[in-house]
């Protein structure tokens, strides 16, 4: 036993339990119905945010803010630590205290995770340390107990990833010219389902309004929203995307993202940034909310078969959409 955690020592992973880490945790934590859930909810977020940041050092873009992890309703119904690894998949994200370890030698996974993650990390958390340890990485689990022997090391989880293909890529992307013959993807809805009726008449009477400038009829126009929420120090923050669809040809069409807070009462967090990314990964649009902005946009032209994705950023959360026109 003591050889085997030598041997896993030797290949894990140092990494630091930042203050934000700790921040979000403790909110989520709050919000549970009793101690028992707030402990595992308090466990599972800094699983979750040290394996962000650690994917942040290697330049692995991901994202938690889409996930069941994130989710207030899905953390106290089920036991969850998903992260998002943008383009490939949503990996587990397990802690495991130190005499988890050195006492049993495996790593609970909870049965209502298993096959639906692209791989399963065990971290080793002690809330009262600086630092976590990633032991390392299993690509399938079968039992509620995975065998410590059994992971891989870290250094191997970059190239696993890279080589992953994803098995429904065509789920994850939003088919634009689609909502011209109302296919709308889930999560998408109509405006007035989410946005008060008085910010909805202070976006279209004071923003640029592709309409206004185009012959053609208003009712060709498709227009739809999509509601995130953002961890932020005073709480969640939830922001609406807005995608507005104008054809301008049988080939081209006119785009226009926009973001604005639901109720017409709020701001945008000052530094949220949105970006337009082109097919190769170039930032071909940036803008960046100010103090007491209302709403962002950025509105472009593009022919039918063009792909792009949208990248929110807030801190250290970033939001990823991919489209295609």
């Amino acid at each position: 036993m003591i050889k085997q955690i030598r041997e896993q020592e030797d290949v894990a992973v140092p990494i630091l339990i930042t203050q934000k880490a700790r921040q979000i945790a403790h909110q989520f934590a709050q919000q549970q119905p009793d101690e028992a859930k707030a402990q595992q909810v308090y466990r599972n977020t800094l699983a979750v945010c040290i394996i962000n940041n650690y994917f942040k050092i290697l330049g692995i873009p991901s994202d938690p803010s889409n996930c069941d992890s994130w989710n207030l309703l899905m953390q106290m119904t089920a036991n969850v630590a998903d992260l998002d690894v943008i383009g490939r998949g949503s990996i587990e994200c397990r802690p495991i205290s130190e005499w988890e370890r050195e006492t049993k030698s495996v790593c609970y996974v909870p049965t209502e995770v298993q096959d639906e993650r692209i791989a399963y990390v065990v971290v080793q958390i002690e809330p009262e340390q600086r630092e976590a340890l990633i032991l390392g990485f299993v690509e399938q689990v079968n039992s509620e107990e995975l065998p410590l022997n059994r992971l891989r090391p870290m250094s191997d989880l970059p190239t696993y990833l890279e080589e992953y293909q994803p098995r429904s890529p065509t789920e994850q992307v939003t088919q634009l010219t689609n909502w011209l013959h109302d296919q709308i993807e889930a999560g998408w809805q109509k405006l007035d389902e989410i946005l008060e009726i008085s910010l909805m008449n202070y976006q279209w009477q004071n923003t640029r309004s592709l309409t206004t400038e185009s012959t053609v009829p208003v009712l060709s126009r498709v227009v739809r929203g999509k509601v995130f929420e953002i961890p932020i120090q005073q709480g969640m923050e939830p922001i609406v995307l807005i995608t507005e669809l104008v054809p301008k040809s049988e080939v081209d069409l006119s785009v226009e993202l926009k973001i604005c807070p639901p109720t017409k009462q709020a701001f945008l967090p000052v530094g949220l940034e949105m970006s337009v990314i082109d097919a190769v990964g170039e930032v071909v649009m940036h803008v960046q909310a100010r103090d007491k902005n209302r709403m962002i946009e950025l509105g472009f032209h593009a022919e039918v078969g063009d792909r792009f994705s949208l990248r929110i950023e807030l801190e250290n959360v970033i939001i990823n959409e991919e489209f295609v026109v």
